[in-house]
């Protein structure tokens, strides 16, 4: 497996603060994004292995604050051919957790809203018939259920694990998305099986899969490239509205989001207590930040809330 330059590990995931197809893609197929049900009370569940470390990257919604107010913007750019209702920004989360580049970033200039989301290799279990490598995205209170469980092992034990390795005894981790307000509240649990295990041949194989033309196993062991949807997504034109000769960087990468329904960014999250149970990595300390984060979005969800007797 390579592994990433641009990923970060557990424990900055810690410190930092804050069936729809496009060229040939399926959108729906290669990412999983956990969403809550649009019913108070009920739940979403997600099972999945991580692959590889996160990929931290901040996205800008189309909403901007107006005379200290958040408005919703119909277009970027002013550019109504162009709809597209988010763009990567050019800052990112560097490995002590702190926000780096966003001064220099052409949509925080035009004051867009931001979220802190994280993207990473997984197996998906969901569906246990049909599990599948696809691409969590996920804002940071998933992922920060990750990195909180490996903190809190790590405190007991004094021992750690990489939640991502591949020849290790690593647990699935069940996510859990809950609807606790019909006004958007959303709550998120994240949980190890109590089963830890290395991947299995047949596992390894549904990476193989991604990769069928492969000479190598090494070739074949290639997991998605995920930097390709972190991009900053470069403007159209600049602040004063005029037209910015188009590259193909800005048109045709960090375009995850095309022919994807509106986001809805008003859920309040809330994450709950991870539960230990494993030894796991070691912890590095919070800082707080203050980081413009908005809430996840709602999405048609794979998984019916039921709980999984079989962890995997």
């Amino acid at each position: 497996m390579s592994k990433s330059s641009n990923s970060v590990n557990w424990g900055t995931v810690a410190k930092a603060k804050s069936n729809s197809t496009g060229g040939g893609i399926n959108f729906k197929e290669l990412f999983l994004r956990p969403a809550a049900p649009k019913s108070e009370g009920e739940r979403n569940t997600y099972v999945v292995r991580f692959l590889e470390n996160p990929h931290p990257y901040l996205v800008h919604w189309n909403r901007r604050t107006v005379n200290d107010k958040p408005k919703k913007v119909e277009f970027f750019d002013g550019s109504d051919d162009y709809r597209k209702i988010n763009r990567n920004c050019f800052g990112t989360i560097d490995e002590e957790g702190s926000m780096v580049g966003t001064d220099d970033c052409v949509w925080c200039k035009q004051g867009y809203h931001k979220q802190l989301r994280y993207m990473v290799n997984v197996i998906d279990y969901t569906d246990k018939k049909n599990p599948k490598v696809r691409i969590l995205d996920a804002p940071r209170s998933v992922l920060e259920g990750v990195a909180n469980w490996v903190q809190s092992v790590y405190e007991q034990e004094e021992e750690f694990i990489d939640p991502s390795s591949w020849d290790t005894d690593v647990p699935t981790f069940m996510i859990t998305v809950e609807r606790i307000s019909s006004g958007g509240g959303v709550k998120y649990d994240v949980n190890p099986s109590p089963k830890a295990r290395p991947l299995s041949e047949v596992e390894l194989n549904l990476v193989r899969d991604l990769n069928p033309d492969a000479s190598t196993d090494d070739e074949a062991l290639k997991l998605h490239d995920v930097e390709r949807w972190i991009t900053p997504t470069k403007p159209r034109t600049d602040l004063d509205g005029h037209p910015i000769e188009e590259d193909e960087v800005s048109s045709k990468k960090s375009r995850a989001y095309d022919d994807v329904d509106d986001e809805d960014e008003d859920d309040d999250e809330v994450l709950a207590k991870p539960k230990a149970s494993k030894k796991a990595s070691k912890p590095v300390e919070d800082e707080d930040e203050d980081v413009d984060v908005d809430v996840d979005k709602d999405e048609d969800s794979n998984s019916e809330g039921d709980e999984k007797e079989d962890w995997f």
